[in-house]
């Protein structure tokens, strides 16, 4: 409710363009919730289910809102594999979303820690399902990883222009302070003297 008076808010501001900075909008996905569904205990299953109906009320919120307003968020890839999702999505105005692609190589997504990804054709196919859905993707890939070679770039931009992304990032990889990859990077500098 809080969020939806606070765009009612921008709105009469003049901001009909809104960016829900939320790491991931999809935050039960049907895998959750089937693991959850095979445990003993169902509480954990009641948890995701409310967590998820309550996205599907916002949703339905956002789309009783003026027509005017368009909306934008990020979300995982694991979205295009629920429809109903997708479909909320498209009727709440929510027109585009980041997706975190990160590698188009299987060594490349193992580098991120992201091996749960899809690469390759899958990956194409994946990816053309948010479009088929009204949902317009930002596709964010990261150069620079271990296991990249000369031509990942060319197959990174092939993939990219096979799934008809609406948009793409391509963002070099940054080793930032306190995670594995500065730590892989300060000793191979201390290594090399």
């Amino acid at each position: 409710e809080d969020l939806v008076d606070e765009i009612r808010q921008l709105r009469g501001l003049g901001f009909r363009f809104l960016v829900f900075a939320d790491d991931n909008f999809y935050p039960v996905s049907k895998a959750d919730l089937a693991m959850a569904d095979r445990r003993q205990d169902k509480s954990g299953l009641r948890a995701l289910e409310a967590v998820r109906r309550e996205r599907f009320e916002l949703m339905e919120r956002l789309a009783d809102l003026p027509d005017d307003m368009v909306f934008f968020t990020q979300i995982t890839m694991e979205a295009a594999e629920d429809p109903e999702y997708l479909d909320a999505m498209r009727k709440a105005r929510i027109r585009g979303a980041l997706v975190g692609i990160e590698s188009v190589t299987p060594e490349g997504l193992k580098d991120v820690y992201k091996d749960f990804n899809l690469a390759g054709d899958a990956l194409v196919e994946r990816l053309k399902v948010f479009r088929a859905h009204g949902v317009h993707v930002l596709a964010s890939f990261i150069f620079g990883l271990p296991t990249y070679t000369a031509g990942t770039f060319d197959a990174t931009a092939t993939l990219a222009q096979a799934a008809d992304v609406s948009f793409a990032q391509f963002v070099l990889m940054t080793p930032l302070p306190g995670t594995v990859d500065f730590e892989r990077w300060e000793k191979s500098q201390t290594d090399h003297p």
